[in-house]
């Protein structure tokens, strides 16, 4: 006898709502992901998709998640103001004249700092990404951005 044959009337009925609601929820979780897909094949989001994309473990929504978070990345004048924008920089705690490093701040955006968090591992599984479809490092002059003070 298997257990879906032990539960009593109720247990089966809950169950059911159960795997319908998570039935329905997966139909909306893929209308979502189509919908993020077709975006990301267009203006402003396409030539950043390419890009991103070529970064282990970011997909459709990773990678529209971080350009709706972030939006223009020339915005920021350097790498540091966008890693204190997404949370991601070391605090201070500052006593007279000790100095004492803490974690990250978790201040900025949340999204941000949870996707750096989770896609941190898979990216050291993979070695050192690049900009380049070739896994060859970039010079600046050849990267799809640039930070303001490079322009």
């Amino acid at each position: 006898m298997g257990w879906r044959e032990k539960l009593d009337g109720m247990e089966h009925f809950q169950l059911d709502l159960d795997l319908e609601t998570k039935q329905y929820l997966q139909g909306q979780i893929e209308r979502i992901t189509g919908e993020l897909r077709r975006m990301s094949h267009e203006e402003p989001w396409a030539e950043q998709m390419l890009y991103l994309m070529q970064i282990p473990g970011f997909g459709v929504v990773t990678g529209m998640t971080v350009l709706a978070a972030i939006g223009d990345v020339s915005r920021f004048e350097s790498p540091k103001k966008l890693a204190s924008y997404s949370g991601l920089v070391p605090g201070v705690e500052q006593s007279g004249v000790k100095l004492r490093g803490k974690g990250i701040t978790k201040e900025g955006r949340r999204e941000l700092r949870c996707l750096s968090c989770r896609l941190a591992p898979t990216c050291s599984r993979h070695g050192r990404w690049t900009d380049s479809p070739g896994g060859d490092p970039v010079k600046p002059d050849e990267r799809w951005w640039k930070w303001p003070g490079e322009r």
